[in-house]
C-alpha cells in the first residue's frame, strides 16, 4: 500500500515539470531537449520543426501542420492527437538524423520507416 502511494505521489509531482507526461513519467531535462529544438531539413524537401511553448511541445511540417508531441524516452516521441511515434537517431559526429516516423507514404508513422534529415537551428 506504501509503495502504491509513493508511486502515485511521485507520478502526480512528475506532471507538473515541464516535459513529462504524467501517461509516460518520462521528464525531459532543458540539456536533452535542447539537443532536439530546431528545424530540420528533410531529405524529402519538407522542413521539420520542433518548439516549445510553455510547458508543451510541437512538431509542425507544410505537410502536416502543427501538432503536439509528448516525450516518451531521450529522443523519443509521441503525438498527442495523431497516430505519430517519432524517433530521432543521430549520425555520429554529424549533425544529421534519422527521423523514424516521418514518412508520408503508406507506411506513415510506422516504426521502421523514416527520412534523414540535417538540424539547422
Amino acid at each position: 500500500m506504501r509503495i502504491a502511494a509513493l508511486v502515485l505521489s511521485s507520478l502526480a509531482l512528475l506532471s507538473s515539470l515541464p516535459g513529462c507526461d504524467a501517461g509516460t513519467g518520462y521528464y525531459l531535462s532543458p540539456t536533452e531537449m535542447a539537443e532536439i529544438y530546431g528545424s530540420y531539413r528533410l531529405s524529402n524537401g519538407d522542413v521539420l520543426w520542433i518548439t516549445r511553448e510553455g510547458g508543451r511541445y510541437w512538431a509542425e511540417m507544410r505537410s502536416t501542420g502543427m501538432f503536439e508531441i509528448i516525450p516518451i524516452g531521450a529522443i523519443v516521441f509521441v503525438a498527442k492527437k495523431r497516430n505519430i511515434r517519432l524517433t530521432f537517431i543521430p549520425f555520429d559526429f554529424t549533425t544529421k538524423v534519422r527521423i523514424e516516423g516521418l514518412d508520408l507514404g503508406p507506411v506513415y508513422g510506422q516504426p521502421g520507416s523514416g527520412i534523414e534529415g540535417e538540424l539547422g537551428k
